[in-house]
């Protein structure tokens, strides 16, 4: 319980008049690329009055603009709402080894708002664990490896019939099994399998991006209405629903008209 109040907390205040907000995945976009945008040009103030706005056109912010906003916040020496914003993603997955990041140093001296923090740290892991799936995490993880181990060993055995047939239904095995979990979940999100977080950094691919990346290049389903609801829903960036659609082309599914190549495959997405 006590876990669940200081999670409504984190939100209510990170995120004002959030919970009254109608959800609108395009704005949520639009501001976060224009946050994104201020912080290329060091222009934090703007780019936290950016997600200010970003976060009330959604009912949950994804994690990297969540990241970005403490980051903001702790340039500015705003340690409170950098605190809260690193609250938010501990709940996600992300560990202590977040403050081993330059930037986010710093916050280790706060000692009013560290104390703090340190108390109620082991609050916001078990939070973490009791709302992600984290059987669905460890297969994934395996899949991935699968998948690999045969993507290193190919380019040595391009002659070997029973190797390569191995390989096939090596494939369509790992493909199968991850598109019924998407026909369950209708997309993994954040909230059910984390992010990935290692070496102090937030990686913007979910733990299924090879199997994603390599499902599009055999091409043996159609999975981009699925990734386009996740999109429009705002759980998936643009950008990152471009890169997989447009990997290695999509002839043959009919969504060509989704994305668009600009100069050396830089693909962006286009909407209605």
């Amino acid at each position: 319980m006590k876990a669940a109040v200081l999670s409504s907390i984190i939100i209510i205040i990170l995120f004002p008049n959030n919970l009254n907000a109608q959800t609108s995945a395009k704005k949520y976009y639009y501001y976060t690329n224009k946050a994104e945008l201020a912080i290329t040009d060091s222009n934090y103030l703007e780019a936290l009055k950016y997600y200010d706005s970003s976060t009330n056109s959604v009912s949950v912010p994804l994690s990297q603009d969540v990241y970005n906003k403490a980051l903001c916040h702790t340039l500015l020496g705003n340690y409170g709402k950098a605190f809260l914003a690193i609250s938010f993603l501990i709940e996600r997955g992300v560990d202590s080894t977040l403050f081993n990041k330059q930037a986010f140093r710093v916050l280790k001296n706060q000692k009013r708002y560290w104390n703090q923090f340190l108390l109620e740290y082991p609050v916001l892991v078990k939070r973490f664990r009791s709302t992600v799936h984290e059987e669905i995490i460890s297969d994934l993880r395996d899949m991935n490896e699968s998948d690999q181990k045969y993507f290193c060993e190919l380019p040595g055995k391009l002659t070997n019939v029973s190797f390569i047939d191995s390989l096939r239904l090596n494939d369509d095995f790992l493909i199968e099994r991850f598109r019924n979990y998407l026909n369950k979940f209708g997309y993994l999100h954040e909230g059910i399998i984390g992010v990935q977080f290692s070496d102090s950094k937030l990686d913007c691919y979910p733990i299924f991006n090879i199997l994603l990346r390599h499902h599009y290049q055999i091409k043996k389903f159609d999975l981009t209405p699925i990734l386009q609801k996740a999109m429009d829903s705002g759980y998936l960036k643009p950008d990152l629903f471009a890169r997989w659609v447009g990997f290695q082309n999509t002839a043959g599914f009919g969504y060509e008209s989704l994305v668009r190549e600009i100069g050396d495959s830089l693909y962006v997405g286009t909407f209605p």
